[in-house]
């Protein structure tokens, strides 16, 4: 007797409900079941066809029937709302002639069938994000056995799909009918064993709710939209937006939103941060002591727990201690009622402290301590987006045990209910979003594993020196600062950048450039742009060693390093084209100084170039599915970066090379024998464009 049960392309998958929701239908998909069940057996047949081929090496759709009664031999048979199990588990039983998946809800059977897809299909959970390939063959077999639903060690775990900027401008072009960019999200987070999100910000999220929902995921709410209403200013244009004045309008807004989404999965996001994300008593007068701004924030969140306990039965309640609102809780300002979960936040680097803001950086410790009542959770930060030194189009500059350390300690304070994870776009994050779906589930994880099995399930090649590369990637991040955590990501090259060139062009170079004290400390201008230059001159060697390694890969097999290149790669090289922009940046004002105007303009139009290079990076990246996906690239905006150096080669052209001809440098370094030979006041030959200029300036100066 065979001990597996062989799962084939012909598999036909017998949905049977709990009694009270039984209803004869027929055959095909049939309209009555939750939708999020559904959805995931037309992904599993999706799966399927992706991995297995009938032996005619024709693609059979499979028939999936609905049952009141009745046993299904030789296929899989899914009985829904199993009071026996807890919510959103599963229990699968395998026997030579059929599997029997019992799934408590419709959560349940989306996990029950991408566990199955994994497992024995191969299909990983970020399949689409990292271009697996897959080989197909006839059948897999499913040894006899039971198979049961992990037990997560965080309660609500999940994304917020935050600062989602390549994701809007991205137009994906998959061969699957309905499915688009937001549902691979979705079914990415899902694989990871996620049951809630936080679907995008602003219109997305209101946007997006129904198709999250729609695939069985809770949803709850941007700290800066409490209940997931509208914002105020835009419902009720012309009235005064804060709440001390017109809290009838607020109470309207947020019943409005509970009505919206009352017939969905929600975890109530509650508190009062005003009209934008930031303290609403910068709008608000009223709220001049602690005591005032506490006790209207207490109100506010009062009114819209009773708003929803008006329409939902048992809610579940969070609320964010982020920036303010912590300041105000541990000043004991602030108190929340019982049973919300406060949600604690990390940096955005990763650390729980409090995040800088701007160049205040007190650094309390953002973890409940003993006397803090439950529950509690965390929101970590896989993309950062501060206009500073985060990360947005590349992965953590802290390393995977950096983060693992970090999280560990928060569990141990108690932060077990709840972790949602700022995934950006999701790209460029993939590494880090891996390993906090381990963590989530198991509450640790280690380096070393963690990269050989990530390495192994999506690259080809050769894996141990992929991993070798990954490691040494934490190992260049530029540290900034005294503590680990104060690591640059790729923003901290393009930002500063463009903060000393401005300041430069304004004349400001006379002055402390106030907004890079937070890097630099109080230090003049011109010791600013030395301490960068320093920097840079120290990382460079580094990133270009490690860039050496990958480009040795990529071009030893280009097809095969295909997916490593459109990642690590091309982080490597973000990185290394942002120091070396920033570091020709800071060489031109250093010969600007010194009066040597042609070598300043090189070395600008240099900067230009390198950070042109990051631009041409992420281009290359942009084949087949992912074309475009870096289009919309808005919040480092690299290519602002190559603007700016324009700018600024135009700017030192026109005031330091232009005597009465025009045309100086080109006579001085480009023409043979220049003012010494035969020069003639007017210019026998058309000005150079700034391009030939720099380039010729280059390579004759650099």
């Amino acid at each position: 007797m065979k001990d597996y049960f062989r799962l084939t392309l012909a598999t036909d998958i017998t949905v049977l409900q709990a009694a009270e929701a039984q209803k004869e239908t027929g055959k095909g998909l049939p309209s009555e079941l939750p939708p999020a069940v559904r959805w995931i057996l037309s992904a599993f047949d999706r799966d399927r066809a992706m991995t297995l081929c009938s032996d005619a090496e024709a693609e059979v759709q499979t028939e999936v029937r609905s049952e009141a009664n009745g046993e299904v031999q030789g296929g899989i048979l899914l009985k829904l709302g199993e009071k026996a199990l807890c919510p959103e588990e599963y229990r699968i039983e395998v026997d030579a002639d059929s599997i029997t998946i019992l799934a408590a809800d419709d959560l349940g059977a989306v996990y029950a069938l991408l566990f199955l897809s994994n497992e024995f299909l191969g299909v990983h959970p970020f399949w689409f994000w990292n271009d697996q390939k897959f080989a197909k063959r006839t059948h897999t077999d499913i040894p006899y056995g039971i198979y049961k639903a992990p037990v997560y060690r965080i309660r609500y775990r999940g994304w917020f799909v935050n600062d989602e900027v390549l994701l809007d401008a991205w137009k994906t072009k998959t061969p699957w009918e309905q499915e688009n960019a937001w549902r691979m999200v979705f079914e990415a987070l899902l694989r990871c064993g996620g049951n809630i999100t936080i679907p995008g910000t602003d219109f997305n999220s209101r946007r997006n709710r129904e198709i999250a929902a729609g695939m069985g995921l809770w949803i709850t709410h941007h700290h800066a939209e409490p209940l997931g209403a509208e914002l105020f200013v835009r419902a009720f244009p012309g009235e005064i937006p804060t709440y001390s004045q017109n809290p009838e309008l607020f109470h309207s807004l947020w019943e409005k939103a509970v009505v919206e989404q009352k017939d969905r999965k929600i975890l109530w996001n509650v508190g009062f941060r005003g009209q934008g994300d930031y303290a609403f008593w910068g709008d608000d007068s009223s709220c001049d002591t602690p005591e005032k701004c506490g006790a209207l924030i207490r109100r506010a969140i009062e009114k819209q727990m009773e708003i929803v306990k008006k329409y939902i039965e048992n809610p579940v309640f969070s609320t964010n201690l982020y920036g303010e609102i912590m300041e105000l809780y541990r000043s004991g300002y602030l108190a929340f009622p019982e049973g919300v979960i406060k949600i604690w936040a990390d940096n955005g680097f990763g650390k729980m402290v409090s995040r800088r803001q701007v160049n205040h950086n007190p650094r309390v410790g953002a973890l409940p301590v003993d006397g803090d009542a439950g529950p509690h959770g965390v929101y970590y930060h896989a993309s950062f987006y501060d206009l500073q030194a985060s990360n947005h189009i590349t992965m953590s500059p802290c390393s995977p045990a950096f983060i693992i350390g970090e999280m560990e300690n928060a569990l141990e304070a108690g932060t077990e209910e709840y972790l949602i994870v700022n995934s950006g776009s999701v790209k460029p994050h993939i590494l880090t979003l891996d390993l906090l779906r381990r963590i989530w589930r198991d509450g640790t994880a280690k380096q070393e594993s963690f990269l050989t099995d990530y390495v192994g399930q999506y690259y080809g090649g050769d894996t141990t020196a992929i991993k070798q590369c990954a490691e040494e990637y934490w190992n260049c991040t530029i540290l900034y600062g005294r503590h680990e955590d104060e690591r640059g990501g790729e923003e901290y090259y393009h930002y500063t950048a463009r903060y000393l060139a401005a300041s430069w062009m304004r004349g400001e170079d006379e002055e402390t450039q106030e907004d890079m004290l937070w890097a630099t400390g109080d230090i003049g201008f011109k010791a600013q742009v030395s301490l960068f230059q320093r920097q840079m001159e120290k990382g460079i060697p580094r990133w270009q060693a490690l860039w050496q390694k990958c480009r040795a890969l990529i071009r030893e097999e280009p097809d095969t390093y295909r997916l490593f290149a459109d990642t690590i790669g091309l982080q490597v090289r973000l990185h290394l084209t942002g120091q070396q922009g920033l570091y020709a940046f800071c060489r031109s004002y250093e010969a600007y100084l010194t009066g040597s105007y042609a070598l300043a303009y090189a070395y600008a139009d240099e900067a230009r170039v390198q950070f042109g290079a990051g631009v041409e990076a992420m281009d290359e990246a942009e084949h087949d599915v992912w074309a475009g996906i870096y289009r919309n690239d808005c919040l480092t905006n690299v290519r602002l970066s190559v603007d700016v150096m324009d700018a600024l080669r135009r700017w030192l052209r026109v005031t330091r090379e232009w005597d009465k001809p025009g045309y100086q440098w080109q006579v001085e370094y480009l023409i043979p024998g220049g003012r010494t030979g035969a020069y003639k006041m007017n210019n026998p030959r058309l000005h150079l464009s700034d391009d030939e200029l720099g380039r010729a300036l280059r390579e004759k100066l650099l």
